[in-house]
């Protein structure tokens, strides 16, 4: 059996960090809770928004 390499598999999103500003991130925080999402989950869906609308005005 082959000898495993590297971090073993957990289900789980390996964590990542961001630099931003504190007050950026209470808002995000706070948006958050009030959709009640993770700050991950938000921070996501914010990310892909932020692609599509990008995309959108490129065509």
């Amino acid at each position: 059996m082959a000898k495993q390499i590297g971090r073993p598999r957990t289900g789980n999103r390996p964590n990542t960090t961001i630099r931003v500003y504190p007050d950026i991130l209470h808002q995000g925080r706070v948006a958050a809770v009030i959709q009640k999402k993770t700050l991950g989950q938000w921070l996501e869906e914010a990310i892909l928004e932020k692609i599509e609308r990008e995309q959108n005005n490129k065509a």
